[in-house]
């Protein structure tokens, strides 16, 4: 199974801000039973704090998606995925944190999230997937059809047919259509990026 260039994980913070010190908390992948949750969750562009939980949200563009984790004192645990439209790019939450609202870059429309299940969610054998309320329009994407396609075929992560184990898209390591500079470290051996 390939590694992937950049596994998601989360680093617990003190109080001030600073990483906690060596032996008290690490960074770890957040997993969702005992396989990596960044399996399923690709090219992240944007996280947010709940403003009434220990929550965080994280934009997948690459996945369609966003991850809801809490912290406990065992670490992060994903608690949903939302399922939204199509590369979604920022999140926001609203002030009484019931209510979330994504902006997929891609599909030019903005989803809406009702986050009372998630918060009302005790114990959880394993992560929630939830859908919009609903979805409006920003925009009209200037993209002729062939250039979409083409859009989408560089940026969806989840295809089986373009990716080894659907967990990768040419922009995971391509960030805007370049490169990074890095060699990445997967089960065929080194690869440098292009």
């Amino acid at each position: 199974i390939p590694r992937r260039p950049v596994e998601i994980g989360l680093t617990r913070l003190s109080e001030d801000g600073a990483p906690m010190p060596t032996g008290v908390s690490s960074t770890r992948p957040v997993l969702a039973g005992d396989r990596a949750l960044a399996s399923r969750f690709d090219q992240p562009s944007d996280i947010v704090h709940h403003p009434t939980h220990r929550l965080t949200l994280t934009t997948a563009a690459g996945t369609d998606n966003v991850l809801v984790a809490a912290e406990t004192p065992h670490g992060p645990v994903p608690l949903a995925m939302l399922q939204v439209g199509e590369a979604p790019r920022a999140v926001v939450v609203r002030p009484d944190g019931k209510r979330a609202f994504v902006l997929n870059g891609h599909g030019f429309t903005v989803s809406e999230i009702d986050l009372t299940p998630v918060l009302a969610a005790t114990a959880l054998t394993k992560p929630l997937t939830l859908q919009p309320l609903r979805s409006a329009p920003f925009g009209v994407d200037p993209l002729p059809a062939d250039a979409r396609l083409g859009r989408k075929t560089f940026h969806l992560a989840d295809n089986d047919r373009l990716s080894k184990n659907g967990q990768f898209a040419c922009a995971t390591c391509h960030l805007d259509g370049s490169e990074d500079k890095l060699t990445w470290f997967i089960s065929d051996g080194p690869r440098q990026t292009p």
